[in-house]
Protein backbone atom coordinates (compact mmCIF):
# COMPACT_ATOMS: atom_id res chain seq x y z
CA UNK A 1 0.00 0.00 0.00
CA UNK A 2 1.19 3.49 -0.85
CA UNK A 3 -0.07 6.84 0.41
CA UNK A 4 1.08 8.62 -2.77
CA UNK A 5 -2.11 9.81 -4.54
CA UNK A 6 -0.24 9.87 -7.86
CA UNK A 7 -0.01 6.07 -7.71
CA UNK A 8 -3.79 5.85 -8.12
CA UNK A 9 -6.23 6.83 -10.84
CA UNK A 10 -9.89 7.61 -10.11
CA UNK A 11 -12.50 7.92 -12.86
CA UNK A 12 -16.03 7.22 -14.01
CA UNK A 13 -15.94 3.73 -15.49
CA UNK A 14 -17.63 2.75 -18.74
CA UNK A 15 -15.39 -0.21 -19.51
CA UNK A 16 -17.19 -3.56 -19.15
CA UNK A 17 -14.15 -5.44 -17.85
CA UNK A 18 -13.40 -2.73 -15.32
CA UNK A 19 -16.98 -2.70 -14.08
CA UNK A 20 -16.83 -6.48 -13.72
CA UNK A 21 -13.70 -6.07 -11.59
CA UNK A 22 -15.60 -3.61 -9.37
CA UNK A 23 -18.40 -6.14 -8.96
CA UNK A 24 -15.81 -8.76 -7.97
CA UNK A 25 -14.41 -6.41 -5.34
CA UNK A 26 -17.94 -6.00 -3.96
CA UNK A 27 -18.31 -9.77 -3.84
CA UNK A 28 -15.03 -10.22 -1.99
CA UNK A 29 -15.77 -7.58 0.64
CA UNK A 30 -19.53 -7.79 1.06
CA UNK A 31 -20.35 -11.43 0.37
CA UNK A 32 -17.20 -13.31 1.38
CA UNK A 33 -15.97 -11.04 4.15
CA UNK A 34 -19.20 -9.76 5.71
CA UNK A 35 -21.69 -12.42 4.57
CA UNK A 36 -23.99 -9.74 3.15
CA UNK A 37 -26.15 -9.87 0.01
CA UNK A 38 -25.59 -13.62 -0.28
CA UNK A 39 -28.93 -14.15 -2.03
CA UNK A 40 -28.26 -11.37 -4.56
CA UNK A 41 -24.73 -12.36 -5.59
CA UNK A 42 -23.63 -14.32 -8.64
CA UNK A 43 -21.58 -17.04 -6.96
CA UNK A 44 -20.39 -18.60 -10.21
CA UNK A 45 -18.87 -15.36 -11.51
CA UNK A 46 -18.12 -14.19 -7.94
CA UNK A 47 -19.69 -10.79 -8.60
CA UNK A 48 -22.24 -8.61 -6.87
CA UNK A 49 -24.41 -6.26 -8.92
CA UNK A 50 -28.09 -5.33 -9.09
CA UNK A 51 -30.65 -3.51 -11.20
CA UNK A 52 -29.46 -0.11 -9.98
CA UNK A 53 -26.10 -0.67 -11.68
CA UNK A 54 -27.87 -0.61 -15.05
CA UNK A 55 -28.42 3.15 -14.78
CA UNK A 56 -25.94 4.15 -12.06
CA UNK A 57 -22.66 5.97 -12.57
CA UNK A 58 -19.91 3.61 -11.40
CA UNK A 59 -16.62 5.05 -10.18
CA UNK A 60 -13.37 3.16 -9.66
CA UNK A 61 -9.88 3.76 -8.35
CA UNK A 62 -7.13 1.69 -9.91
CA UNK A 63 -3.61 0.95 -8.73
CA UNK A 64 -1.19 -0.72 -11.14
CA UNK A 65 -4.14 -1.81 -13.28
CA UNK A 66 -6.11 -3.32 -10.38
CA UNK A 67 -9.45 -1.95 -9.13
CA UNK A 68 -8.85 -1.17 -5.45
CA UNK A 69 -11.83 1.09 -4.77
CA UNK A 70 -15.31 1.59 -6.14
CA UNK A 71 -18.54 3.48 -5.49
CA UNK A 72 -21.66 4.42 -7.40
CA UNK A 73 -24.19 7.21 -7.75
CA UNK A 74 -27.74 6.97 -8.97
CA UNK A 75 -30.31 9.70 -9.31
CA UNK A 76 -33.95 10.00 -8.35
CA UNK A 77 -36.77 10.91 -10.70
CA UNK A 78 -38.68 8.60 -13.04
CA UNK A 79 -39.47 6.32 -10.11
CA UNK A 80 -35.85 5.29 -9.57
CA UNK A 81 -36.03 5.69 -5.78
CA UNK A 82 -38.20 2.82 -4.58
CA UNK A 83 -40.27 2.94 -1.37
CA UNK A 84 -37.48 1.38 0.72
CA UNK A 85 -34.92 3.92 -0.49
CA UNK A 86 -37.30 6.81 0.11
CA UNK A 87 -37.83 5.66 3.68
CA UNK A 88 -34.19 4.79 4.43
CA UNK A 89 -32.97 8.22 3.35
CA UNK A 90 -36.07 10.23 4.30
CA UNK A 91 -36.23 11.65 0.78
CA UNK A 92 -39.43 13.59 1.57
CA UNK A 93 -37.40 15.76 3.93
CA UNK A 94 -35.98 17.53 0.86
CA UNK A 95 -38.57 17.31 -1.93
CA UNK A 96 -40.34 20.57 -1.05
CA UNK A 97 -37.05 22.30 -1.87
CA UNK A 98 -35.72 20.25 -4.80
CA UNK A 99 -36.91 17.64 -7.28
CA UNK A 100 -35.98 14.00 -6.76
CA UNK A 101 -34.02 14.17 -10.00
CA UNK A 102 -31.74 16.69 -8.25
CA UNK A 103 -30.85 14.11 -5.57
CA UNK A 104 -28.10 11.52 -6.08
CA UNK A 105 -27.67 8.54 -3.80
CA UNK A 106 -24.12 7.35 -3.13
CA UNK A 107 -23.72 3.69 -2.27
CA UNK A 108 -21.51 0.61 -2.44
CA UNK A 109 -18.35 2.55 -1.60
CA UNK A 110 -15.61 0.03 -0.93
CA UNK A 111 -11.84 0.13 -0.60
CA UNK A 112 -9.60 -2.92 -0.76
CA UNK A 113 -8.24 -3.65 2.76
CA UNK A 114 -4.64 -3.28 1.57
CA UNK A 115 -5.32 0.32 0.51
CA UNK A 116 -7.53 1.68 3.30
CA UNK A 117 -4.84 3.82 4.88
CA UNK A 118 -4.14 5.50 1.57
CA UNK A 119 -5.98 8.18 -0.41
CA UNK A 120 -8.45 5.87 -2.20
CA UNK A 121 -11.66 6.87 -0.38
CA UNK A 122 -10.91 10.59 -0.74
CA UNK A 123 -10.06 10.19 -4.43
CA UNK A 124 -13.37 8.42 -4.97
CA UNK A 125 -15.22 11.22 -3.19
CA UNK A 126 -13.36 13.87 -5.18
CA UNK A 127 -14.16 12.24 -8.51
CA UNK A 128 -17.81 11.67 -7.62
CA UNK A 129 -18.16 15.28 -6.44
CA UNK A 130 -16.64 16.61 -9.66
CA UNK A 131 -19.23 14.59 -11.56
CA UNK A 132 -22.26 15.83 -9.60
CA UNK A 133 -21.03 19.44 -9.86
CA UNK A 134 -20.88 19.01 -13.65
CA UNK A 135 -24.37 17.48 -13.61
CA UNK A 136 -25.80 20.32 -11.50
CA UNK A 137 -26.99 17.89 -8.81
CA UNK A 138 -28.20 19.77 -5.73
CA UNK A 139 -27.82 17.06 -3.07
CA UNK A 140 -26.01 13.76 -2.48
CA UNK A 141 -27.27 11.43 0.24
CA UNK A 142 -25.54 8.36 1.62
CA UNK A 143 -25.18 6.40 4.84
CA UNK A 144 -22.43 4.95 7.01
CA UNK A 145 -21.86 2.99 10.20
CA UNK A 146 -21.72 5.18 13.33
CA UNK A 147 -17.97 4.80 13.86
CA UNK A 148 -17.31 6.27 10.40
CA UNK A 149 -19.29 9.50 10.84
CA UNK A 150 -16.19 11.58 11.55
CA UNK A 151 -14.45 10.28 8.43
CA UNK A 152 -17.33 11.49 6.28
CA UNK A 153 -17.89 14.68 8.27
CA UNK A 154 -14.31 15.80 7.64
CA UNK A 155 -15.12 15.78 3.92
CA UNK A 156 -18.24 17.90 4.37
CA UNK A 157 -21.06 15.39 4.80
CA UNK A 158 -23.70 16.23 7.43
CA UNK A 159 -25.40 13.54 9.55
CA UNK A 160 -29.16 14.01 9.49
CA UNK A 161 -30.61 11.04 11.32
CA UNK A 162 -30.59 7.29 11.69
CA UNK A 163 -31.81 4.65 9.25
CA UNK A 164 -32.64 1.01 9.87
CA UNK A 165 -31.09 -0.96 7.02
CA UNK A 166 -32.51 -4.49 6.49
CA UNK A 167 -29.03 -6.05 6.39
CA UNK A 168 -26.67 -3.57 8.02
CA UNK A 169 -28.80 -2.50 10.98
CA UNK A 170 -28.63 1.06 12.32
CA UNK A 171 -26.78 3.44 10.00
CA UNK A 172 -26.27 7.20 10.04
CA UNK A 173 -27.83 9.15 7.19
CA UNK A 174 -25.49 11.63 5.50
CA UNK A 175 -26.23 14.54 3.19
CA UNK A 176 -23.99 16.76 1.08
CA UNK A 177 -25.55 19.98 -0.30
CA UNK A 178 -23.40 20.53 -3.37
CA UNK A 179 -23.99 24.26 -3.80
CA UNK A 180 -23.04 25.20 -0.22
CA UNK A 181 -19.31 25.92 -0.35
CA UNK A 182 -19.17 27.67 3.03
CA UNK A 183 -19.28 24.59 5.25
CA UNK A 184 -16.55 22.58 3.43
CA UNK A 185 -14.32 25.65 3.42
CA UNK A 186 -14.95 26.32 7.13
CA UNK A 187 -13.96 22.78 8.16
CA UNK A 188 -10.96 22.59 5.82
CA UNK A 189 -12.38 19.78 3.70
CA UNK A 190 -9.98 18.54 1.00
CA UNK A 191 -13.00 18.67 -1.31
CA UNK A 192 -13.59 22.42 -0.78
CA UNK A 193 -12.04 23.49 -4.14
CA UNK A 194 -14.55 21.30 -5.99
CA UNK A 195 -17.55 22.86 -4.21
CA UNK A 196 -16.31 26.27 -5.35
CA UNK A 197 -16.79 25.23 -9.00
CA UNK A 198 -20.58 25.24 -8.55
CA UNK A 199 -22.01 27.84 -10.97
CA UNK A 200 -25.74 27.64 -10.18
CA UNK A 201 -27.47 29.80 -7.49
CA UNK A 202 -26.47 28.74 -3.98
CA UNK A 203 -29.65 29.71 -2.10
CA UNK A 204 -31.28 26.26 -2.41
CA UNK A 205 -28.16 24.57 -1.04
CA UNK A 206 -28.13 26.92 1.94
CA UNK A 207 -31.77 26.16 2.66
CA UNK A 208 -30.90 22.47 2.57
CA UNK A 209 -28.01 23.06 4.95
CA UNK A 210 -30.27 24.94 7.37
CA UNK A 211 -32.70 22.04 7.37
CA UNK A 212 -29.94 19.54 8.02
CA UNK A 213 -28.77 21.56 11.03
CA UNK A 214 -32.10 20.86 12.76
CA UNK A 215 -31.57 17.10 12.96
CA UNK A 216 -31.06 15.87 16.54
CA UNK A 217 -30.97 12.07 16.23
CA UNK A 218 -27.20 12.26 15.81
CA UNK A 219 -25.16 14.76 17.82
CA UNK A 220 -21.43 14.69 17.09
CA UNK A 221 -18.85 16.03 19.53
CA UNK A 222 -16.59 17.12 16.67
CA UNK A 223 -19.35 19.13 14.95
CA UNK A 224 -21.11 20.71 17.94
CA UNK A 225 -19.25 20.07 21.18
CA UNK A 226 -21.60 22.14 23.33
CA UNK A 227 -24.73 20.37 22.04
CA UNK A 228 -23.05 16.97 22.39
CA UNK A 229 -22.11 17.38 26.04
CA UNK A 230 -25.53 18.88 26.83
CA UNK A 231 -27.26 15.90 25.20
CA UNK A 232 -25.18 13.49 27.29
CA UNK A 233 -25.74 15.32 30.57
CA UNK A 234 -29.51 15.53 30.10
CA UNK A 235 -29.66 11.74 30.29
CA UNK A 236 -26.72 10.91 32.59
CA UNK A 237 -24.58 13.28 34.64
CA UNK A 238 -20.99 13.55 33.43
CA UNK A 239 -19.67 12.74 36.91
CA UNK A 240 -21.75 9.56 36.97
CA UNK A 241 -20.72 8.61 33.44
CA UNK A 242 -17.03 9.16 34.23
CA UNK A 243 -17.33 6.92 37.28
CA UNK A 244 -19.10 4.17 35.32
CA UNK A 245 -16.44 4.20 32.60
CA UNK A 246 -13.60 3.39 34.97
CA UNK A 247 -13.50 6.22 37.52
CA UNK A 248 -12.20 8.62 34.88
CA UNK A 249 -11.47 12.24 35.70
CA UNK A 250 -12.78 15.14 33.63
CA UNK A 251 -9.81 15.31 31.25
CA UNK A 252 -9.84 11.54 30.71
CA UNK A 253 -13.57 11.52 29.91
CA UNK A 254 -13.06 14.40 27.49
CA UNK A 255 -10.23 12.54 25.74
CA UNK A 256 -12.31 9.36 25.47
CA UNK A 257 -15.50 10.96 24.15
CA UNK A 258 -13.88 13.52 21.86
CA UNK A 259 -15.12 12.92 18.29
CA UNK A 260 -17.77 10.45 19.48
CA UNK A 261 -21.51 10.61 18.77
CA UNK A 262 -24.73 10.53 20.76
CA UNK A 263 -27.43 8.53 18.95
CA UNK A 264 -31.16 8.52 19.75
CA UNK A 265 -32.40 5.14 18.50
CA UNK A 266 -35.98 4.03 17.93
CA UNK A 267 -37.31 0.83 19.56
CA UNK A 268 -35.95 -2.43 18.13
CA UNK A 269 -33.19 -0.74 16.14
CA UNK A 270 -30.30 -3.06 15.28
CA UNK A 271 -27.06 -1.56 16.59
CA UNK A 272 -24.91 -4.64 16.04
CA UNK A 273 -25.51 -7.38 13.48
CA UNK A 274 -24.04 -10.84 14.05
CA UNK A 275 -21.33 -11.69 11.51
CA UNK A 276 -20.51 -8.08 10.62
CA UNK A 277 -17.00 -6.70 10.85
CA UNK A 278 -17.88 -3.29 12.35
CA UNK A 279 -15.91 -2.04 15.39
CA UNK A 280 -18.27 0.51 16.96
CA UNK A 281 -18.40 0.43 20.76
CA UNK A 282 -21.70 1.54 22.32
CA UNK A 283 -22.26 3.04 25.77
CA UNK A 284 -25.85 2.99 27.04
CA UNK A 285 -27.10 6.30 28.43
CA UNK A 286 -30.81 5.57 28.80
CA UNK A 287 -33.32 2.95 27.65
CA UNK A 288 -32.33 -0.68 27.18
CA UNK A 289 -30.44 -3.00 24.85
CA UNK A 290 -31.11 -6.66 24.08
CA UNK A 291 -28.51 -9.23 23.05
CA UNK A 292 -29.81 -11.98 20.74
CA UNK A 293 -28.12 -15.10 19.39
CA UNK A 294 -29.68 -17.71 17.11
CA UNK A 295 -33.18 -16.33 17.69
CA UNK A 296 -32.83 -16.39 21.49
CA UNK A 297 -32.52 -13.40 23.77
CA UNK A 298 -29.49 -14.04 25.94
CA UNK A 299 -29.21 -10.77 27.84
CA UNK A 300 -30.97 -7.48 28.55
CA UNK A 301 -28.84 -4.42 29.34
CA UNK A 302 -30.50 -1.63 31.32
CA UNK A 303 -27.68 -0.16 33.41
CA UNK A 304 -26.60 3.35 32.33
CA UNK A 305 -22.92 3.33 31.40
CA UNK A 306 -23.01 -0.30 30.26
CA UNK A 307 -20.83 -1.05 27.23
CA UNK A 308 -21.58 -3.40 24.32
CA UNK A 309 -19.41 -4.31 21.33
CA UNK A 310 -16.14 -4.72 23.18
CA UNK A 311 -15.45 -8.27 21.95
CA UNK A 312 -15.10 -7.24 18.29
CA UNK A 313 -13.11 -4.16 19.31
CA UNK A 314 -10.57 -6.29 21.17
CA UNK A 315 -10.43 -9.31 18.86
CA UNK A 316 -10.85 -7.71 15.44
CA UNK A 317 -13.19 -10.58 14.58
CA UNK A 318 -16.79 -10.57 13.36
CA UNK A 319 -19.65 -9.66 15.67
CA UNK A 320 -20.78 -12.63 17.80
CA UNK A 321 -24.39 -11.58 18.53
CA UNK A 322 -27.14 -9.20 17.46
CA UNK A 323 -27.74 -6.18 19.71
CA UNK A 324 -31.06 -4.35 19.43
CA UNK A 325 -32.60 -1.49 21.36
CA UNK A 326 -35.43 -2.43 23.68
CA UNK A 327 -39.13 -1.63 23.42
CA UNK A 328 -38.60 1.93 24.69
CA UNK A 329 -35.64 2.66 22.39
CA UNK A 330 -32.28 3.85 23.68
CA UNK A 331 -29.85 6.73 23.70
CA UNK A 332 -26.27 5.59 23.27
CA UNK A 333 -22.79 6.91 22.70
CA UNK A 334 -20.97 5.50 19.68
CA UNK A 335 -17.18 5.22 20.03
CA UNK A 336 -14.59 3.94 17.58
CA UNK A 337 -11.08 2.56 17.87
CA UNK A 338 -9.87 6.12 17.31
CA UNK A 339 -11.53 7.19 20.56
CA UNK A 340 -9.52 4.59 22.44
CA UNK A 341 -6.34 5.51 20.56
CA UNK A 342 -6.87 9.17 21.48
CA UNK A 343 -7.33 8.26 25.14
CA UNK A 344 -4.14 6.16 25.11
CA UNK A 345 -2.12 8.98 23.55
CA UNK A 346 -3.48 11.78 25.73
CA UNK A 347 -4.29 10.09 29.03
CA UNK A 348 -2.41 6.84 29.58
CA UNK A 349 -3.68 6.35 33.13
CA UNK A 350 -7.25 6.96 31.96
CA UNK A 351 -6.81 4.40 29.18
CA UNK A 352 -5.63 1.83 31.72
CA UNK A 353 -8.69 2.47 33.90
CA UNK A 354 -11.10 2.29 30.96
CA UNK A 355 -9.56 -0.92 29.62
CA UNK A 356 -9.67 -2.49 33.08
CA UNK A 357 -13.37 -1.59 33.29
CA UNK A 358 -14.01 -3.18 29.87
CA UNK A 359 -12.13 -6.34 30.88
CA UNK A 360 -14.10 -6.70 34.12
CA UNK A 361 -17.36 -6.00 32.32
CA UNK A 362 -16.61 -8.64 29.69
CA UNK A 363 -15.67 -11.21 32.33
CA UNK A 364 -18.92 -10.56 34.20
CA UNK A 365 -20.99 -10.94 31.04
CA UNK A 366 -19.36 -14.25 30.16
CA UNK A 367 -19.92 -15.57 33.68
CA UNK A 368 -23.58 -14.48 33.72
CA UNK A 369 -24.28 -15.94 30.29
CA UNK A 370 -22.84 -19.31 31.24
CA UNK A 371 -24.58 -19.36 34.60
CA UNK A 372 -28.11 -18.43 33.55
CA UNK A 373 -28.72 -17.87 29.83
CA UNK A 374 -32.12 -16.24 29.36
CA UNK A 375 -34.57 -18.40 27.45
CA UNK A 376 -36.97 -16.41 25.30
Amino acid sequence: MTTDPHAYEAHLSTDAAEREAAYRLRYALYVERQKLFVDEADHERRTLSDAIDEHAALFVVTHQGEVVGTARLHWGGEGRFDAETRELFDIERFTDLIEESDIALGSRLLVHPDHRRGPVATLLQMTMLEHVVEQGTELVVADCEPHLVNVWSRLGHRPYGLAEHPQNGTLVRLALPIGDDRHPRAIGSPLAPVFERWTRPRMTARRLSARLARSNQVVSEAQDSQAFWASVEETLSLDRLAALLGQLDVDELDALLGNSHALSCAPESVLIRKGHSSRTLYVLLTGSLEVWDEGRRVAVVREPGAVVGEVALFSGNERMSDVLTGSEGARVLALSERNLDALIRAQGAGAAKFLLMLTRSLSTKLHERRASPEQQ
